[in-house]
This record gives C-alpha cells, structure tokens and sequence, in this order.
C-alpha cells in the first residue's frame, strides 16, 4: 500500500466532475487500499479519490470502533456505471480486520 498526496484547496482537481467506476479489477482495489491506507496516514474520518487527483467516485471511511460493541466502520465505497435512465449504484469494499486487505463485500457489484 502506497500513502498519496492530498490536494488541498485551490488545486483545480478539486473543481472537476468525477467519473463512476466501470472497472472493478485488482488496480481498483489496490488503489482503493492505497486511498485507506492515505486516510489513516491522515488521522482522517473520510476521504474521496478527488482529493488524492483522482478523478473516481471513490470515497474510503475510517470511523473510530464504538466502545461499546467493539464495531469498527472502515472500507470504501464506489459509484459505479449504470444503464442510460437507472439511478447509479454504490458497492463497498470491506476490509478484513483479520487479514487487513480489502474483500468485497456483499452487495452490488457489476460484472466484469
């Protein structure tokens, strides 16, 4: 995993309408990892691939586990592509406390 650079305000990155995802692949998911990994190196809550110059619609969370039942909210979500007049889609990405490497989660991901 690679720690990126966070744009800050002002970079014309910032300004510019992402892209949903059309390819779920290894370098998506290696990125996705790559975009947590840059969020903890932040002490960050959130951070959206826009803000790393990449122009997806990717947003990775990492919330504090709650003291009480031990949960801990952590992965990344994706916008991907959907037919012409269907409202778009968001899959997620869990990652395995165990292993510490990204796993789809249950949900709604596209065919290949």
């Amino acid at each position: 995993m690679a720690v990126l650079e966070i744009r800050l305000y002002g970079d014309p990155v910032l300004t510019q309408r992402s892209d949903p995802v059309t390819r779920f692949d290894a370098e998506l998911a290696r990125f996705g990892d790559d975009l947590l990994e840059t969020l903890r190196s932040a002490y960050g809550a959130g951070l959206a691939a826009p803000q790393v110059g990449v122009l997806k619609r990717m947003f990775a969370y990492d919330i504090p586990p709650d003291e009480e039942t031990g949960e801990h909210p952590h992965g990344v979500l994706v916008t991907r592509s959907s037919p012409a007049g269907r409202a778009s889609r968001t899959a997620r990405r869990a990652v395995s406390p165990s292993r510490g490497s990204s796993t789809p989660a249950p949900g709604p991901w596209p065919s290949p």
